[in-house]
């Protein structure tokens, strides 16, 4: 009875010992990992500092860089910089302003525009700009020191308000770039433009410019008298609208023309016509602007000298008495005539007409009676003479 109670028991005490021995087993279990997770996570965490320590000393050392770069900029640039407070002193200043306008007398406690080096017009400049980059961040301007260590020099300033911590005082930011150099030749540019104005308009010669679509840019004062227009109402026209004749080149068409001397001068002789439609002669020197697509037209007055000429060659050609062609001419027509029959190009008809009686005219009437009845008789001549199917009957009836 006894063995059989203990042998009953001892299933229930070694059930009891092995739940007891799974539980210490599992408390066990649920230490170790919870000891590797918490050993993993500080690993990570130890890990992830490491590298934020590292990334924050790479960090520094570009800073270190970028602040080392900055500062050197700031020294070695040519323009010259300045920090000021809030009451326009100067806190610190590269190494460029010092040198244009380092003044050991000068009281640092003063503003800027104190210093004695500035323009009296500049001084105030500075003063009015500095209140106005206080309001509206920045301002630019130009200024003038009298006084500087190069002397006289114009600069080109600009005035920035910096970003501030509240609560701290503003800064501002001078900058400088000398621009003497510019403004001595934008000053010789304008002086030569100037002169050239001058010369231009003063020239006692015709002077146009034009485009490449042939329009009148500038005309001087020669030219608008001359062909007598207004120096606005020619400005924008086509130039060929001012010429007497529609067929003649325009000037861009003549430039473009083979040449076999002056290749980039052409020359020409053109007629014009003016405000009064009177026909002026003009000689022509076109020629192309470098550079540019405009030409630049010089034109000299030879009204007189072509009417002169016409007029020789007229008197080289003609009697003075009668106006009809001379003996020079009539031999030089003949010699066309003969080689002209000679060659069966075309027949010709010679008449020689003799005035009867006429030394008895000039015998008793006087010689001025005489130049008249020849002009008489060549008015005559001229008027019969029409044409070929005319001429014959009119003829006799002169001879008559």
């Amino acid at each position: 009875m006894t063995s059989n109670l203990e042998s009953s028991l001892l299933p229930e005490k070694s059930s009891e010992m092995a739940s007891q021995s799974n539980s210490v087993f599992g408390d066990s279990y649920d230490g170790i990992v919870m000891f590797i997770f918490f050993g993993v996570m500080t690993c990570i965490a130890f890990v992830l500092l490491l590298n934020h320590l590292k990334r924050l000393r790479i960090t520094e050392k570009q800073s270190q860089q970028y602040q080392y770069l900055l500062e050197t900029v700031y020294d070695l640039s040519r323009q010259g910089i300045g920090i000021v407070d809030a009451k326009g002193r100067l806190i610190s200043s590269n190494q460029t302003l010092q040198e244009l306008a380092y003044d050991p007398n000068f009281d640092y406690d003063q503003p800027v525009w104190k210093f004695k080096g500035w323009s009296e017009s500049s001084r105030n400049k500075v003063e009015l700009a500095f209140i106005e980059a206080n309001l509206k961040g920045v301002v630019r301007f130009e200024c003038e020191l009298v006084d500087s260590n190069i002397g006289p020099a114009i600069f080109d300033l600009t005035i920035k308000k910096l970003p501030s911590v509240e609560g701290e005082d503003a800064q501002f930011l001078f900058e400088g770039k000398d621009i003497t150099a510019r403004k001595l030749t934008e000053k010789r540019l304008i002086e030569s433009e100037a002169n050239f104005r001058n010369y231009y308009e003063l020239q006692p010669v015709m002077m146009l410019t034009v485009d490449e679509h042939d329009c009148i840019q500038a005309a001087n004062k020669f030219t608008s008298e001359l062909l007598g227009y207004d120096n606005l109402t020619m400005l924008g026209k086509k130039l060929k609208s001012f010429y007497a004749q529609e067929y003649e080149l325009t000037a861009r068409e003549k430039l473009n023309q083979p040449q076999k001397k002056h290749a980039l001068v052409a020359r020409r002789e053109i007629q014009y016509i003016t405000d009064a439609n009177q026909v002026v002669w003009i000689r022509e020197n076109i020629r192309q602007i470098p550079e540019t697509r405009q030409l630049l037209i010089v034109g000299e007055d030879i009204s007189e000298t072509h009417l002169l000429s016409e007029q020789l060659e007229h008197q080289a050609h003609h009697d003075g008495l009668t106006g009809l062609y001379n003996r020079n001419h009539f031999e030089h027509e003949l010699v066309i005539a003969l080689q002209e029959v000679k060659g069966n190009v075309r027949a010709h008809a010679l008449f020689y007409l003799d005035f009867d009686q006429f030394k008895l005219i000039n015998d008793t009437v006087g010689h001025e009676a005489g130049d008249a009845a020849i002009v008489y008789g060549a008015e005559l001549l001229t008027q019969v003479i029409y044409g070929p199917t005319q001429f014959a009957s009119d003829f006799e009836r002169l001879i008559k």
